[in-house]
């Protein structure tokens, strides 16, 4: 199980407040904040001498991270952002059918979509996923609406868009750290 409390710990920024904002500028813990100094540190005195053993902690953060989200480590890909991830996403997933997405769905979850021309159906609640035809190829959506807080039933979704062939795409964002997920 794992430890949610002792996770948070790490994060000063939550000390005494509860932070909403990590879709804008997530806190950093303070095992990132000693990693970047010591890769900087390390940048100052040796260059990029020490490439394999970069390329080694990258690795290692990437197997601890397949651990949390319950997936293999080859299935972690590390972006800049999430708007990065969701654009390479609508590149992957690029052809024919609609998107469907929620009305007043946050920007980066669509306008990879639209941008590249494609056709999008909004809806107006999680509950219309139901109504999903043989026309949509893709559900692009938030684990957590960041207009209403409400949060999406990942498991009964994904359930709903395997049986139709239906791609899902979710933004986790809002909801990474606070509920535990299962990727499978």
């Amino acid at each position: 199980m794992i430890d949610w409390t002792e996770i948070r710990s790490r994060f000063p920024a939550l000390e005494g407040q509860t932070y909403l904002n990590t879709a804008g500028g997530g806190p950093m813990s303070r095992q990132a904040v000693h990693a970047v100094h010591k890769y900087y540190d390390a940048f100052l005195i040796d260059g990029d001498t020490r490439w394999d053993y970069w390329l080694d902690r990258v690795e290692t953060t990437r197997e601890r991270l397949a651990t949390l989200l319950q997936v293999s480590a080859e299935e972690i890909a590390f972006m800049g952002n999430a708007s990065q991830g969701l654009n390479h996403v609508a590149d992957v997933l690029r052809g024919s059918g609609a998107v469907a997405a929620l009305t007043g769905e946050f920007p980066s979850v669509t306008l990879p979509w639209i941008a590249r021309g494609r056709s999008i159906r909004f809806l107006d609640s999680l509950k219309q996923v139901e109504d999903l035809d043989s026309d949509t190829a893709v559900l692009a959506v938030s684990l957590v609406q960041y207009k209403t807080g409400e949060r999406l039933a990942l498991e009964r979704v994904s359930k709903i868009c395997r049986q139709r062939r239906i791609h899902l795409v979710v933004d986790a964002t809002q909801g990474f750290g606070v509920h535990p997920l299962d990727l499978r």
